[in-house]
């Protein structure tokens, strides 16, 4: 499973083992949430092996957070829960609590921004 970690800094280079990304905020707090994207396994005996991309939004704030919109790659990206679900914003989350995002036509290497639209704020993740 591939992994990458980014946390919203207002104008700063985040530096890591794992990328160099240039990431910027607008209002929310730099430690309220951390965006993963990720590529889970889901195979099962009757469609075989398959890989889904996921975006997991998770609450690192001390406060409630919620969540009102998620945009992927300035919506060129759908997304959808477990089973082909649909996700109904507003999605209130405590803190460690998260919201999973199946990426419908878009593959792990086609994600590069994630845009979060919060009620503390908004926030933009590269990566």
């Amino acid at each position: 499973m591939k992994t990458k970690f980014k946390q919203s800094m207002c104008f700063a280079v985040v530096m890591s083992t794992l990328g160099l990304g240039l990431t910027g905020c607008g209002g929310l707090p730099s430690d309220a949430l951390n965006i993963e994207l990720l590529e889970e396994d889901t195979s099962n005996w009757w469609s075989g092996d398959q890989l889904t991309t996921v975006i997991r939004v998770r609450s690192t704030a001390a406060e409630d957070i919620s969540i009102q919109n998620v945009e992927i790659n300035n919506g060129g990206c759908r997304y959808g829960g477990r089973h082909n679900q649909s996700t109904q914003f507003p999605i209130r989350l405590s803190m460690g609590q998260f919201v999973r995002l199946e990426l419908k036509n878009c593959d792990y290497q086609d994600v590069i921004q994630v845009d979060v639209e919060t009620d503390k704020g908004f926030g933009s993740y590269k990566f």
